[in-house]
């Protein structure tokens, strides 16, 4: 059975931020399949609750959806288009803790322009390469912008892993990151520094 739309939906704010977190996006992409890889993308902030669909579905959810984020996954013989949709006629009006990225990034070690820091539980795997992507210019304001990478990663545990991180290229407000895991390298994270784009 093919699924076209997943149940699972976003739709509460954490702590002072007034958007969805691209992390928590991503956690509840349809990565059902386990593809090979994947091209993550937020396109405008997450105001409201929302889910992923099948691209092709999406238009014909109503009008009151509005397209925020995309998804194409990669597998051996096809690719799959997904669309994170928000439903605009409802307001969010749940908030949770918001992460602790001090505590995340207790061990970060930033030298010669590159970072490290071993991993728990406690977090994803995304919500790592934001936090430590953000500790390379700390006073700047972060949007998340893309993530491409190999998926096997994300599917294990972070717990005791190893990840690194250097700036690949800087392109106007784009900053782009190349990571590993390990010593492995996974792929690139790009976001943009104080511009009208998806918040990390």
């Amino acid at each position: 059975m093919e699924f076209t739309i997943s149940q699972k939906e976003i739709d509460a704010f954490r702590g002072n931020r007034n958007h969805l977190l691209a992390s928590e996006v991503f956690s509840i992409a349809p990565f059902w399949n386990r593809p090979k890889s994947f091209e993550f993308y937020f396109r405008k902030p997450a105001l409201h609750p929302g889910h992923w669909a099948r691209a092709e579905h999406s238009p014909g959810l109503g009008k009151a959806f509005e397209p925020v984020a995309t998804l194409r996954l990669h597998f051996p013989t096809k690719l799959e288009d997904w669309t994170f949709v928000v439903d605009t006629s409802r307001p969010i009006v749940r908030r949770l803790e918001d992460l602790d990225e001090e505590t995340m990034c207790a061990t970060l070690r930033i030298q010669h322009g590159q970072s490290d820091v071993i991993m728990s539980d406690q977090y994803s795997v995304l919500e790592y390469i934001v936090a430590c992507g953000r500790r390379f210019l700390p006073s700047s304001e972060w949007y998340f912008a893309y993530l491409n990478a190999e998926y096997e990663p994300f599917a294990r545990s972070p717990n005791g892993r190893h990840l690194r991180m250097r700036i690949k290229k800087t392109k106007g407000k784009l900053v782009e990151f190349e990571f590993f895991i390990d010593d492995a390298f996974i792929g690139l994270f790009g976001a943009f520094r104080r511009n009208e784009f998806a918040k990390t």
